[in-house]
């Protein structure tokens, strides 16, 4: 969950989001707020 790396205020740490459709993930996108930077995968 990154609350040790967010402590140690280490950049490293977000938020991880997937789309799961039957028994298959379909998308994801993972958030690093501390970065700035989202990445989306499908």
């Amino acid at each position: 969950d990154g609350t040790y790396t967010f402590l140690q205020t280490v950049p490293l740490w977000g938020t991880l989001v997937a789309v799961a459709e039957a028994d298959s993930v379909i998308a994801g996108a993972a958030y690093f707020p501390s970065l700035d930077e989202i990445i989306f995968a499908a």
